[in-house]
């Protein structure tokens, strides 16, 4: 509403004498301390001077300004503060509050007490926390990013992740069994510590290295390592996982020409290939299946049934068109010149049994099936 005094039954100085003599013609303008607030019909609008137009308020009240192209709006005691002067755009907050700047094309975001800072500048973006460094850090395990001539790296500490890539590197990397990813040259390595999976080893670290065709995944303490050197493929875990081969004490696979070996210790599988042979091979009572040009063989220790398959045929034991089965214990099988004959040893069908342990063998052609201690 906006007053009009001629047409009001008002007595000017009875008004004023009430406290109201900056009343206009406008509206109501208080003054109070307050920097220019000017109330018409009880809203409050804007002063316009010189083409200045601002809002404002004391006491950590919002502060809206405007003059030859420069925008502010500021809040006191740690309100955000926006502002634009000739393409800046920059946002600040005090007490550890964040700002961000745009200046020429830079945009940055800055933080006190170790709070981030980001910064744009031509195509260039980093995070600034101290030293004039151009980077994205963090102190006391928060995140670090780092870009300097195409290198971007961010790091955490405290078990954070840490990403790099400088001439076509990418690494990431945790502390505290987090996982970390390199890559150099077209190797890319994955790391896990702690039970997590790792790609390669190096100096006891796990990761997953590529270089020329190698792939390589190691494990530590009970961790899985996958290596492929040349179309060779190695799988490797410890303390009862499935490993292809292990050296000193760990698990590992290995395929090197054509090669596929997994094995494992202490009753674990172990298979291999090699010139198209195919083994699987268990300790301690567990199957072992060898494969050598064509031929299959299954094997169990410990009293465990084990067939033997050569040239397409299955039995315990084949020489010269023989085929026996033998029997221990009041328990005799014999076949020769087409005669089939199965073996039992206490009870339970073998092929053959070596030093108490269930094995096939076969030799130059010869498939045997044999049993030491009583044998037949």
């Amino acid at each position: 509403m906006t007053y009009d005094i001629d047409s009001m039954d008002i007595d000017v100085g009875a008004v004023n004498d009430i406290g109201t003599e900056n009343m206009t013609v406008n509206g109501i303008e208080k003054a109070d301390g307050l920097k220019t607030t000017k109330i018409s019909d009880g809203m409050e609008t804007t002063e316009t001077s010189d083409s200045l137009e601002t809002t404002e308020k004391a006491d950590s009240m919002e502060t809206t300004e405007k003059a030859d192209v420069l925008e502010t709006t500021a809040k006191a005691e740690g309100m955000e503060t926006p502002y634009k002067a000739d393409g800046m755009e920059t946002t600040e907050n005090a007490d550890v509050l964040e700002t961000t700047e745009k200046v020429d094309g830079m945009e940055t975001t800055a933080k006190a007490e170790g709070m981030e800072t980001t910064e744009i500048y031509d195509s260039f973006k980093t995070t600034e926390n101290s030293d004039g460094l151009m980077t994205t850090e963090k102190a006391v395990g928060m995140m670090s990013s780092e870009k300097v001539d195409g290198l971007e790296i961010i790091e955490k500490t405290d078990g954070l992740e840490t990403t790099e890539e400088a001439d076509g590197l990418e690494t990431t990397e945790k502390s505290d069994g987090l996982l970390t990813t390199e890559r150099v040259d077209g190797m890319e390595t994955i790391e896990r510590v702690y039970g997590m999976v790792t790609p390669e080893k190096v100096h006891g670290f796990g990761t997953t290295e590529e270089a020329d065709g190698l792939e390589t995944t190691e494990k530590s303490d009970g961790l899985l390592t996958t290596e492929r050197v040349d179309g060779m493929e190695t799988i490797e875990r410890v303390y009862g996982k499935a490993t292809p081969e292990k050296a000193d004490g760990m698990m590992t696979p290995e395929k090197v020409h054509g090669f596929g070996t997994t094995e494992k210790a202490g009753g674990l599988l172990t298979t291999g290939k090699s010139d198209g042979m195919e083994t699987t091979e268990e300790a301690d009572g567990m199957e072992t299946t060898e494969k050598v040009d064509g031929m299959v063989t299954p094997e169990k220790a410990d009293g465990m049934v084990t067939p033997e398959k050569a040239d397409g045929m299955v039995t315990p034991e084949k020489v010269d068109g023989l085929e026996t089965t033998e029997k221990e214990d009041g328990m005799v099988t014999e076949k020769a010149d087409g005669m089939v004959t199965p073996e039992k040893a206490d009870g339970m069908v073998t092929p053959e049994k070596a030093d108490g342990m269930v094995t096939p063998e076969k030799v130059d052609g010869l498939e045997t099936t044999d049993k030491a201690d009583c044998k037949r």
